[in-house]
């Protein structure tokens, strides 16, 4: 085959070929080939703007190829391209799509990925999770992605301009900036700000704050001009707290206030005059009544933030509603911190101050107060502002009467009160005197009181013991004026000392306008018996004078009691709380000394108290640990009044095993009360001894609540208040009012107060309030402010109102199902008795008819077997009477089990049913109980 290109194979030659093949083959062949092998020349010039140039050398024969320095044409890369410098790119676009669309409108991704990178862009990213649609973005390298016209990554973002961080809205208007400053940033232009170097920046808070209207302006740091922010319009908008908490500075429920001297702290209860903010409070601190005026109680709001002297020394913020949290111990009457629970008050002895003690007008002379809640404690540190409306106060819930006096003769009142007056002093007298006022052959006027007949003018001795006017007070020596307190409280204002006298009740004295003590032993011969006053302290006493007798009344026969009983509670029948000193625990149940009652079920323990417990429908398990106790008091002890017996101790919380697990649970101690309807809209007090098994931490509160059922079973629920339990006792008190009645839809009606240890709806999921063991005593419910005496109560009268709810046969010393038998043959007298007749019937009347029929009944025998009765003709148990004979000589025939029985159907009576094991005119004895608690 001819050679016709230069890709022509020449075959091998062996030695064994001749010369003239050789010479054939170099000249056909082998020359042939070389003539078609030869250097190309180059069209340079169709290179041109590609990039790459190249040249044939004009020695050796070489081929120069060279990179240009700059690339006109579009370049792809189909395969990683690596550079050891830096990318310059001239123009002020990267383009990384090449779309002339721009990135908004692109459908496909563009942007950078950083470092060795795999995957790619996702349509969302997100946790994988079982069941939803969410993906991973699935590059595996930092990077900054646009698609479909949003930016995204995955990478967290740091801005450390010392200024902070702007990002502007749109390219026109002057409020379309946010600046974003965290520790460290930003100016000392700012309220509160100072300077962490000798520049002029650095936040000194460990907060962020976002501002808006931030322009920039001249560089305050010393570089070019219009680099940094220097402050102008800076509005600070928001704070974020390292504790999550957001302020607002203005516009929601708080606003920022430039005023000169305000004089403001933190905590500060503030009004508005229509030019400046001011102190609020809530009485004349002077205690005159000129002072005040009920306006200056007025509340807009509390200071929530004084800012520092460096650009702020002017600021402060007011908090309109909401939540407050700070260092209140500057503005705490008589405190340090705030009681979780509590409602705070404006006070009315320190301007913008509170207090957690309602103000009253108990004791004052001329002034009037405000009582204003201001703040309900979250915390030790954090208070819900409160905006309720103040009421006004005037002293002893009336206004104070001016009586001009001339000559011993009554003025016109220009305004008129029930207990004190104001006369002219023309008589020398003195605080602490008892004054009448006499008429006599020589006139009429204010003298000095007497119970002793006077010798030289008897119709004046008379009229002096018959016409006492009351005890003088305060003397007003400018005015030459004295307050007379004809009835009610005298206290400490009153300027009377009861020092060195008795305690207790007092009569008019022998000596002129003195007081005596009243006892069994008044009987000083030609005085009148003349009751003036109770004297409860040295300042204290309360005023009610009584008309006269020739002679003390008498004790009939009773002997004069100094020494209160063991009994406790209040003889008054004004609690609407039935065994409220816990005396009765007739069921028997937590009466052990040693080992508490255990068990978890609902159950009634001392008479009328019930323990309730129960979860709603999302309650997960929790372990129940509870109990019920009944302790002893000391003989001796004085930290809760009135000598009771007893007090309750209770523990109801749940074992967990996680925080969370007990959502949803509650446990309470309550006492109900019949008639739904009844209790409405009343203001009523509530007020108990309480303490713990030790002191807890904030948050381990009891909840108070007040609740309604109108058919026994669904019930509303109203929070009265809470109070934590220390090691000691404490007395707890609120006042309320009570929710509007409800109609009852059955017999089972009631209202109730509750002490919830455990209450998910109050204190949040996880939550197990009150872990300890609450001790609870002396507990009253009662109409108004309530008292705080706890004088002897009859124990009678409170067991026969415990009987409408519950009866039992026992002593007080014995509990159903215990043995009341003398010995094996003999029983107590104190069982029932009856002779049976032939058909075994007997109705046995309640001392006291019950609520309803009772709705459970049980019998016992003395021995203490149940559903048995004790045959005391035959001296056995009816199980055991089986083959002996009655009197009439009939044969008794006993049955194993139930040869008593006990029903009702009516509150009045229980029938009895002897089954078994007696004879006509046989004696049986028996034990009972009939609930019919609500």
């Amino acid at each position: 085959m001819p050679v016709n290109n230069n890709n022509f194979e020449i075959e091998n030659v062996e030695l064994a070929d001749t010369f003239e093949f050789w010479r054939t083959k170099t000249n056909d062949d082998i020359i042939a080939k070389l003539n078609y092998l030869k250097l190309y020349d180059l069209g340079i010039s169709s290179a041109t703007g590609g990039g790459i140039t190249a040249n044939v050398a004009t020695s050796l024969g070489k081929l120069n190829i060279a990179l240009n320095d700059v690339i006109q044409k579009g370049v792809t890369f189909t395969e990683d391209v690596g550079f050891c410098g830096g990318v310059l790119i001239s123009s002020d676009i990267l383009n990384l799509n090449r779309d002339d669309e721009g990135s908004v409108l692109m459908g496909s991704t563009c942007g950078l990925v950083l470092g060795p990178s795999t995957g790619g862009y996702t349509a969302d990213g997100g946790w994988l999770e079982a069941g939803q649609s969410f993906s991973i973005n699935g590059f595996t390298g930092p990077y900054w992605l646009n698609n479909s016209g949003y930016w995204f990554t995955e990478q967290d973002l740091r801005f450390d301009r010392q200024e902070g961080t702007k990002i502007q809205f749109g390219s026109t208007g002057t409020n379309n900036h946010l600046v974003f400053c965290g520790p460290g940033q930003g100016y000392t232009t700012d309220p509160g700000i100072t300077a962490q170097t000798t520049e002029s920046r650095g936040l000194n808070a460990n907060t962020i704050r976002i501002y808006n209207m931030a322009e920039r302006g001249t560089n305050v740091l010393g570089g070019a001009g219009g680099s940094r922010y220097n402050g102008t319009n800076r509005n600070q908008v928001a704070e974020i707290l390292d504790d999550g908490t957001v302020h607002f500075t203005s516009g929601v429920n708080k606003k920022r206030i430039e005023q000169s001297s305000h004089g403001l702290t933190f905590g500060h209860v503030v009004r508005f005059d229509g030019t400046n903010y001011l102190k609020s409070f809530a009485g004349a601190t002077a205690g005159d009544g000129t002072t005040y005026e009920s306006y200056f109680s007025e509340t807009v709001g509390i200071v929530s933030d004084v800012l520092g002297a460096t650009g702020g020394g002017n600021t402060f913020d007011i908090t309109f509603s909401g939540e407050v949290r700070g260092d209140f111990s500057d503005v705490i009457v008589g405190s340090s911190e705030l009681t979780p629970g509590c409602i705070y008050y404006l006070s009315t002895t320190g301007e913008g101050m509170i207090t957690n003690t309602q103000p009253s007008g108990t004791g004052l002379t001329y002034d009037k107060v405000v009582s204003k809640p201001v703040l309900y404690a979250l915390g030790a540190t954090s208070g819900l502002m409160l905006t309720y409306r103040g009421q006004e106060i005037t002293p002893d819930s009336a206004t104070i009467a001016y009586y001009g006096a001339v000559g011993g003769a009554l003025g016109t009142a220009d305004i008129y009160h029930t207990s004190r007056i104001a006369i002219t002093n023309n008589h020398g007298f003195t605080s602490g005197d008892v004054i009448s006022f006499y008429t006599d052959s020589a006139g009429s006027g204010y003298t000095l009181a007497s119970r002793l007949n006077d010798l030289t003018d008897s119709t004046k001795a008379v009229d002096t013991a018959r016409s006492v006017v009351g005890i003088v007070g305060v003397e007003n020596t400018s005015a030459n004026t004295v307050t007379v307190i004809s009835s009610g409280l005298i206290t400490g204002n009153d300027n009377i000392s009861f020092a060195g006298m008795n305690t207790g009740h007092h009569v008019l004295g022998t000596t002129y306008g003195g007081l005596s003590a009243d006892n069994t032993h008044f009987d000083d011969p030609g005085g009148w018996y003349k009751p003036i006053c109770t004297i409860l302290d040295a300042n204290n006493a309360v005023v009610h004078i009584g008309g006269v007798q020739t002679t003390r009344p008498v004790d009939y026969g009773q002997a004069y009691q100094t020494a209160a009983s063991n009994w406790g509670g209040s003889r008054s029948t004004t609690t609407h709380l039935i065994n409220g000193s816990f005396y009765y625990w007739r069921r028997g149940i937590g009466i052990d000394s040693v080992t508490p009652y255990g068990k978890t079920a609902d159950t009634y323990f001392a008479d009328r108290w019930k323990r309730t417990s129960g979860a709603s429908a999302t309650a997960v398990g929790a372990t129940h640990d509870f109990s019920i106790q009944r302790k002893t008091f000391n003989d001796v002890q004085d930290d809760v009044p009135g000598s009771p017996k007893y007090y309750a101790e209770v523990k109801g919380t749940y074992a967990t095993g996680g925080v969370g697990s007990t959502h949803g649970y509650f446990h309470r101690v309550e006492q109900r009360m019949e008639d739904s309807n009844s209790l409405s809209n009343r203001l009523m007090s509530l007020s108990l001894y309480y303490k713990s098994d030790q002191s807890y931490a904030a948050g381990a509160s009891v909840g108070v609540s007040f609740l309604k059922s109108v058919d026994g079973s669904s019930e509303t629920k109203k929070d009265i208040g809470e109070f934590l339990p220390t090691s000691s006792w404490q007395r707890y008190s609120t006042t309320f009012i009570t929710p509007e009645g409800k109609t009852a839809t059955n017999s089972n009606s009631y209202n109730a107060i509750a002490l919830y240890t455990t209450d998910m709806s109050r204190y949040g999921a996880g939550h197990t309030g009150q872990p300890g063991k609450l001790s609870i005593a002396q507990v009253k419910l009662e109409e108004g402010n309530g008292t705080t005496s706890y004088p002897e109560v009859d124990p009678q009268e409170e067991l026969r109102r415990c009987e409408r709810y519950y009866h039992n046969s026992y002593p007080v010393d014995k509990y159903p199902g215990n043995s009341t038998m003398i010995n094996t043959q003999n029983t107590k007298s104190n069982a029932i008795q009856f002779m049976v007749p032939q058909n075994g019937r007997h109705v046995h009347k309640f001392s006291e008819s019950m609520r309803i029929t009772p709705t459970s009944l049980a019998i016992w025998s003395p021995t203490g077997l149940t559903g048995n009765a004790f045959n005391v003709t035959a001296k056995r148990d009816l199980t055991k009477t089986a083959g002996t004979s009655g009197l009439l000589g009939g044969r008794r025939a006993s049955i194993n089990a139930n040869p008593a029985l006990i029903t009702a159907d009516v509150p009045k009576a229980a029938d009895i049913h002897i089954v078994a094991g007696f004879a006509a005119l046989d004696i049986i004895a028996f034990h009972y109980e009939a609930d019919s608690e609500l």
